[in-house]
């Protein structure tokens, strides 16, 4: 089980725990969907969170730890995911230290998201999967780390049918829809809708991925961007702000799958 070097509080076991037993679940579920590739992490050797690219990382033997400036705050060990972009969006201040040869295997993440547009039960564990590992980092960092960073986010202002965000371009920051209302399309199709207080954008900026769908203004809207640069810091020190941010992107992946193989299924049974 995932656990820490450092004194937490009472909550930090049982997301522990949860989260080591949901890793297993993905393991088997992807092991007959999926090839993994396999490497090795030397001993004494420390290798930063971002070098690793984007995808699913498993220890396969040996240990692994997380550690955030000089600070070793988890101990990873056989059959958990080590590395998730998604939750570490800027991770330049993170890294991954092994005291022995520790061998691994991964997934890249276009694979891995091909899988859960397929599999429903391989969406729903992901999710409990990215929200247990914001919850470790929330008592995390409420046990160890307790200065605050001032955030200067930028209001962005947009018309009826102006483009917000463009599906297929490079993204590197999470929005939230301060006021109005947008609408978003996969390849030219209407999926669904942004509403008041609705986080945004931030599978790109999590995944190291393009941009997934385009976001149109269908009202007046006021938005709030946040650079991906500012994740750690807010892992650090404001983890419910970062712990909505990966339920939001959990849940929307949910929803924009379930609605493309939807319309998916419908256009087939037209021809």
């Amino acid at each position: 089980m995932v656990y820490s070097p450092i004194e937490t509080l009472p909550a930090f076991d049982p997301l522990a725990s949860k989260y080591g037993e949901l890793c297993t679940s993905l393991k088997e579920l992807l092991v007959s969907k999926a090839t993994f590739e396999q490497d090795v992490q030397l001993a004494d050797s420390s290798v930063r969170c971002s070098e690793y690219g984007a995808g699913v990382y498993f220890v396969s033997s040996g240990q692994l730890s997380f550690v955030m400036e000089n600070t070793t705050l988890l101990y990873y060990e056989e059959g958990e995911i080590f590395s998730i972009d998604g939750l570490l969006g800027d991770a330049s201040a993170a890294e991954i230290r092994s005291d022995y040869a520790t061998q691994y295997e991964f997934i890249p993440f276009d694979t891995f998201q091909a899988v859960l547009e397929e599999s429903r039960e391989g969406r729903d564990v992901w999710q409990d999967i990215l929200v247990a590992s914001a919850g470790m980092f929330s008592v995390l960092s409420r046990s160890t780390l307790h200065e605050q960073t001032e955030f200067t986010p930028k209001m962005l202002n947009y018309e009826v049918g102006d483009i917000i965000l463009q599906e297929g371009e490079s993204g590197s920051e999470v929005l939230t829809m301060v006021s109005g209302t947008a609408d978003v399309y996969v390849s030219g199709t209407l999926v669904g809708q942004i509403g008041e207080d609705e986080i945004f954008g931030a599978l790109a900026a999590f995944g190291g991925m393009k941009r997934t769908a385009t976001v149109k203004a269908a009202a007046p809207c006021t938005v709030l961007s946040l650079p991906k640069e500012h994740f750690t810091d807010l892992i650090r020190t404001r983890p419910l702000t970062i712990s909505k941010l990966v339920e939001d992107l959990a849940g929307k992946m949910n929803h924009l799958n379930e609605k493309v193989i939807e319309l998916s299924k419908k256009k087939g049974t037209e021809k």
